[in-house]
């Protein structure tokens, strides 16, 4: 088992490199599939949160800086 990287940027760069978005392997069921593309979407709502906030918190600190 590898451990947790510090951050939340480098916990998503694990996750995306580890569970890439790719096609159905013949080899695998349809349910293996469809759990496999879960977990792909959620990394990737997850990166869109992340980035999100982010944008966020930069706004919130430029707008913060004028008063």
């Amino acid at each position: 088992m590898r451990p947790l990287p510090e951050t939340v940027e480098g916990l998503l760069e694990d996750l995306e490199t580890h569970y890439p978005p790719r096609c159905k392997d013949p080899s695998e069921s349809l349910e293996q599939h469809t759990n496999y593309a879960g977990q792909v979407q959620l990394i990737a709502d997850l990166r869109v949160r992340y980035e999100w906030t982010r944008q966020e918190q930069r706004m919130e600190s430029i707008l913060n800086k004028g008063t």
